[in-house]
């Protein structure tokens, strides 16, 4: 699955404003705005939502409890449950878990960061190679523009949800390479839950998670145009499977690391 955040300020601290969570089929899991309290009252938490010049997505009313904005806890919380055990990416890592951790400790939360596989696209020299316009690393829009162009990215407001979508298709462009990055960190899934997560619904275990229809836990968005999927056996199951057909852009990968490393070589 993929992430991404967009922050709200308290006294010049970044917080979480928005957070969106795609999942291996490029679909919205998760996708809520977060309510930190004392929402414009002299109590208010927040202060500081980003300049709306910037056209971030994240506003005042996006933050009332009113208009859908959930408790950060809440959010923090769900977040964990969807991450814990499984591959998150991020396109710069650094500020998002900046970001949760801050609004974890508000409501006395900590993120088990090590029982999450965390990827930064951000961080991939190939992506480095052909964006260089930063001094922390190539902004997502950069390399959306340069690896996939025939992606309609960012041409209005900005969409957190359309961002996880966009760094997820850039960790499965090179998922292998991307991955090596991070080989002598074992993912918290073993291999023996990923087989088993690939295994037909008739011999898998039953879920934890309810499977009927009536009972799945429905996820809410405040993004429109983009489908939701609800986050069951079958679709950890379909992540594995997107995930092994990733080999077919084996070729590209390997072009792609003999190039870095002819580059790289002078």
């Amino acid at each position: 699955m993929a992430a991404d955040l967009e922050g709200c300020q308290r006294n010049g601290v970044q917080y979480v404003g928005s957070l969106s969570i795609a999942n291996a089929h490029k679909r919205g899991v998760y996708d809520i705005f977060a309510d930190h309290g004392g929402y414009r009252t002299e109590d208010e938490f927040i202060n500081q939502p980003p300049p709306a010049s910037k056209k971030l997505g994240v506003y005042w009313r996006d933050l009332a409890p009113h208009n859908g904005a959930q408790p950060i806890k809440d959010v923090i919380q769900n977040f964990v449950d969807l991450a814990v055990g499984r591959i998150m990416v991020f396109h710069d890592s650094g500020a998002d878990k900046r970001m949760l951790d801050h609004s974890a400790a508000v409501c006395g939360l900590t993120i088990p960061w090590d029982k999450i596989s965390v990827r930064d696209t951000q961080k991939y020299r190939q992506y480095w190679f052909n964006n260089t316009n930063s001094r922390t690393g190539p902004s997502l829009k950069d390399v959306v523009e340069e690896h996939l162009p025939w992606m309609k990215f960012r041409e209005g407001e900005h969409n957190s949800l359309e961002d996880a979508v966009a760094t997820l298709h850039l960790y499965l462009l090179d998922q292998e390479s991307i991955d090596a990055m991070y080989a002598p960190f074992a993912s918290p899934t073993s291999a023996e839950d990923n087989s088993a997560a690939s295994d037909d619904t008739s011999s898998a275990s039953t879920p934890e998670t309810p499977t009927t229809e009536n009972s799945l836990p429905l996820y809410t968005t405040h993004h429109e145009g983009i489908e939701l999927a609800v986050l069951t056996e079958a679709a950890q199951r379909f992540q594995q499977a997107a995930a092994a057909q990733s080999t077919a852009t084996a070729c590209y990968a390997t072009s792609s690391r003999a190039f870095g490393a002819t580059a790289t070589g002078h």
